[in-house]
């Protein structure tokens, strides 16, 4: 895993509660002005957008929140927020996954749900009947955020549990017919992305993951844009660029250090991989964050 910039619960909500989980049901100001930009965080999330409308890249999939959105977020995944509007609202809980360790005593406990991995679908829209139980769970978890007992911290984990479990019914419900029904093209797009995901800081080539897979480079290469309207080239370099610019945003990284850690041959390889795709030199790139 790369050395990159990591924002903490304790930098979304200025401080303020418990620094293993942050409720809200109101627009982040920190979607403007941290958030903007590409990030990895140490929380995992679930929302609802509640009002308004943003845009979210997440892994370079791009996606439209409006109302009745369901988000989910987890550490791995690079997410950025853009075209945020004034009157964009969710009802959000944010939580590190030690705090689910401390109650449960098992350290795999997030992993079974799937709307948590790097390459699912991170962005949901629904009917407001569809998730009206989501609801309801949150709105006991506010009760018990802003009530004093001596079981708080119990009772709050053992919400978001449920409501963890409430979308994976509601998830599995619109994704299995889904994956059950996929095209040879999709399931081959999937376990691209799947790969590239896992190798693109070491393996830059089409053709390796064409022979991971057991097809062709061209097969690839046609398939990847026939389902995406990109290549598998311009997967790996776009994926690589956005780890380029999450690290540049890193003061304590130099350009050799990223150029090390993204497997380039030297700093001056790096900067023209860098240069061809954005227009602009890393350093000039860094200085204007």
């Amino acid at each position: 895993m790369s050395q990159i910039p990591i924002y903490h619960i304790e930098e979304i909500n200025h401080g303020i509660g418990n620094l293993d989980f942050f409720f809200t049901e109101k627009k982040l100001d920190t979607l403007k002005t941290l958030l903007h930009k590409p990030y990895r965080s140490n929380y995992f999330g679930l929302a609802i957008c509640t009002s308004g409308q943003a845009n979210l890249s997440a892994n370079l999939e791009n996606y439209e929140v409006k109302q009745n959105s369901v988000i989910t977020m987890s550490p791995l995944v690079i997410k950025q927020w853009q075209n945020v509007s004034d009157d964009f609202e969710t009802i959000t809980i944010f939580f590190t996954k030690d705090l689910l360790i401390k109650h449960f005593s098992n350290p795999y406990h997030l992993e079974q749900f799937d709307f948590f991995e790097v390459n699912t679908k991170h962005v949901n829209h629904f009917r407001e009947i569809e998730i009206n139980t989501m609801f309801s769970i949150f709105e006991s978890l506010k009760n018990n955020i802003n009530s004093l007992h001596p079981y708080k911290n119990e009772i709050i984990t053992s919400y978001i549990n449920i409501l963890l479990f409430e979308y994976q019914k509601i998830f599995n419900g619109i994704h299995f017919t889904k994956n059950f029904q996929q095209t040879r093209g999709q399931q081959l797009t999937h376990d691209f992305k799947i790969l590239l995901n896992e190798h693109f800081r070491k393996e830059r080539k089409v053709k390796y993951y064409a022979d991971s897979l057991f097809v062709t480079p061209k097969h690839l290469t046609e398939t990847i844009k026939q389902e995406t309207g990109k290549t598998a080239g311009d997967w790996i370099d776009e994926l690589l660029l956005l780890e380029s610019k999450v690290l540049l945003a890193n003061p304590d990284l130099q350009i050799t250090q990223i150029a090390d850690l993204l497997n380039f041959s030297d700093a001056s390889t790096f900067g023209k991989f860098f240069k061809n795709l954005s227009g602009t030199s890393p350093i000039t790139y860094r200085h204007s964050l």
